[in-house]
């Protein structure tokens, strides 16, 4: 008898701790649905083409500047700074278009990312300036 009890009392236990693990998930499977209807499911698949695409014309760049060092020995610096820039336009363009079509963004978010971005650049800019002005006064 006592084993039966105590058999009823562990499954009351756990039916007990399941029910309760139950009602914390319900609010995360609120959340989830929440972040669900963010994504852009349509610009998920384009972005994986976008991506796709950028992915090959990184390696053609990488191929080109290549036979290009290889070719002008004299100019491999400038033919690296290019592709370098032009790496980063690809990488800065992609990453731009995939989020721009895998999420659904609201004004107010690209506002504020606007801001954040104009913040960071002039901070940037400052110290440059700053650089820059330090390095004339040592020259004169």
């Amino acid at each position: 008898m006592k084993i039966q009890s105590y058999a009823t009392l562990l499954l009351l236990a756990l039916f007990l701790s399941f029910q309760a693990q139950a009602e914390a998930l319900s609010p995360n499977l609120d959340s989830l649905t929440e972040i669900a209807s963010l994504i852009r499911w349509s610009g998920v698949f384009i972005s994986m083409l976008v991506l796709l695409v950028a992915w090959l014309m990184l390696k053609f760049t990488q191929n080109i500047g290549d036979s290009i060092s290889s070719q002008f020995a004299q100019r491999r610096m400038l033919a690296q700074k290019l592709q370098s820039f032009f790496q980063f336009f690809v990488y800065m363009t992609a990453g731009i278009s995939v989020f721009m079509l895998s999420f659904r963004v609201d004004d107010r978010v690209l506002t504020l990312i606007g801001g954040t971005l104009a913040v960071s650049v002039g901070f940037a800019m400052k110290d440059l300036a700053a650089s820059f002005i330090a390095g004339l006064t040592v020259m004169i």
